[in-house]
């Protein structure tokens, strides 16, 4: 038999490249650069990223319970990233804005389905991720 063929159809990015995207977001989405730091800092899956909330926040640490394995993990909010001389902490606490909302990562304007302060979803990330990643040329 085989072996099926598997199309690649994502790359690694590096920290240059992450950062050119990284800059291209502020244009559009004010909740994409929050969600790009959640996910360099945690490490964890687009879907869990959009589900965090500000309860999840207890004794120091991001309590996170993974969608996709049930495994629960605590995250200390003192994790530093030396390269963009950033803990944790300081991205949790961006966070917060003037639209109360439980989520760590939320909508500022109601529009669509969105309604204020409600939790972004994993689609709205990707197609945010998307538009800000073809606008940069690298």
């Amino acid at each position: 038999a085989k072996k099926p063929q598997v199309r690649i159809s994502r790359q690694r990015l590096t920290f240059d490249e992450w950062m050119m995207i990284y800059n291209a977001a502020e244009k559009d989405g004010y909740f994409l650069q929050r969600g790009m730091l959640l996910a360099l800092m945690t490490g964890q899956r687009l879907s869990d990223i959009c589900k965090m909330q500000f309860s999840d926040i207890r004794d120091g640490y991001l309590h996170v319970e993974q969608q996709k394995t049930g495994t629960r993990i605590a995250i200390p909010l003192a994790l530093r990233c030396d390269k963009l001389n950033l803990t944790l902490d300081d991205v949790v606490s961006s966070c917060r804005d003037c639209v109360l909302s439980p989520w760590l990562l939320h909508h500022h304007h109601a529009k669509g389905t969105a309604k204020r302060g409600g939790m972004v979803k994993p689609a709205t990330l990707t197609v945010a991720f998307k538009k800000a990643r073809d606008s940069v040329d690298y």
